[in-house]
């Protein structure tokens, strides 16, 4: 993978990542969020995401990332809160005072702490590119 210069969302030519995309982890989750709300079809079984990357299907084109990127931009523009990472069942467990709080209160309040919606912008605003 190569740098696209911050300008450019980074698609490898196999479709099975977009890389490079800079914010990290909780912008990245923001944007899994959002695809797997939008077209879920596009992204690998594990949903993975890291700081450089999210995890895509091998079949999936440029055409069809440069299409969901503008639907989910266009969500994080008008409806941000409707995009909101997944919270995993141990997160909850290790929040202090979970106990005290509805199980919905709970999650969402990690799903915000876990979430960078600047930093999703940024990138879903990004042309995608095939690298």
């Amino acid at each position: 993978m190569r740098s696209a210069g911050g300008q450019s969302w980074p698609a490898s030519r196999t479709g099975d990542y977009a890389g490079g995309l800079g914010p990290g982890a909780r912008a990245n989750a923001v944007l899994v969020a959002g695809l797997l709300d939008l077209a879920s079809a596009l992204l690998d079984e594990s949903r993975a995401y890291n700081n450089w990357q999210i995890g895509l299907r091998g079949d999936t084109t440029t055409p069809a990332l440069a299409e969901a990127t503008r639907k989910v931009r266009d969500v994080l523009r008008n409806e941000p809160q409707r995009v909101l990472p997944q919270v995993d069942e141990r997160a909850l467990r290790t929040l202090k005072f979970a106990e005290l709080l509805p199980p919905s209160l709970a999650a969402s309040t990690l799903a915000e702490r876990n979430s960078d919606h600047a930093g999703a912008s940024v990138v879903a605003a990004r042309s995608v590119v095939s690298v």
